[in-house]
């Protein structure tokens, strides 16, 4: 089947930078009801729920020909910075540490043939149905859509890692991994290192070919373990929580 010129334009954007496109792709393949995507020439809109992604070429008009309602996630290229803070307001980051009101994210890359294996023997644990009840709701959610692993003492849970988006259909093969934790009086013993590298490990024996994640700028010491783990940055994208102003905002001048 052909695809429309919208949809084609994304696969081929994200096949060029799936680092940045990861999430992107996989709402588009597995919620393709609730994915809308407009592009015009070389910008290109993706929505899907309240997740707002925008990429190429800055463009009031494709903005302008939606009615966003209520509380909204945005993702979006550095050079779109203007117009996101001319039409949206309300700002807040979507973690911590931030700059501003907003995330700068490093989109980074991990490919089977540069996997660093440093741990010779895990301390983390594959997670299973029996360790749910360490779980918030939002971790059950992202147990229950790919592999994790965890960190258990004395019937806590003091770090882990999930992976709750993998897609290996249509020429792509990839997980994505998130959440990754670990407890502020366990941190610098080696645990976060240990919960990726180990989930790294399932996803590649999973037959996938390339892991992705995204690391706030700020966030110095996940960087390091994901660079010795063989991660590389292949973008940079920038993200916050926000309001629409309403299509006749260009008058407003955020401050």
């Amino acid at each position: 089947m052909e695809l429309e010129d919208s949809h084609q334009r994304l696969l081929d954007k994200a096949s060029k930078d799936l680092a940045k496109y990861c999430y992107v792709l996989w709402d588009y393949f597995n919620f393709p009801e609730l994915t809308t995507i407009k592009t015009i020439n070389d910008s290109i809109l993706v929505v899907y729920e309240n997740h707002i992604f925008f990429s190429g070429r800055p463009n009031k008009e494709i903005i302008t020909s939606n009615n966003f309602v209520g509380d909204l996630s945005l993702s979006f290229e550095k050079s779109w910075l203007g117009l996101i803070k001319m039409y949206f307001f309300n700002f807040s980051p979507v973690t911590s540490p931030a700059i501003a009101w907003y995330n700068h994210f490093f989109c980074m890359e991990l490919k089977k043939e540069n996997f660093n294996n440093v741990i010779n023997e895990f301390e983390s644990i594959r997670l299973q149905e029996e360790h749910l009840s360490y779980l918030s709701i939002k971790r059950q959610i992202h147990y229950s859509l790919g592999p994790a692993t965890a960190v258990i003492k004395n019937n806590q849970l003091i770090a882990c890692a999930f992976a709750p988006h993998i897609l290996n259909m249509a020429g792509f093969s990839y997980g994505v991994i998130r959440d990754v934790w670990t407890a502020p009086e366990w941190r610098g013993r080696g645990l976060g290192t240990d919960v990726t590298e180990h989930l790294c490990k399932i996803l590649f024996d999973m037959g996938l070919n390339r892991i992705f994640l995204w690391v706030e700028k700020n966030n110095k010491a996940a960087i390091r373990v994901y660079n010795k783990l063989g991660f590389e940055v292949k973008s940079e994208i920038l993200s916050a929580f926000a309001s629409f102003r309403g299509k006749d905002a260009s008058t407003v001048v955020f401050v």
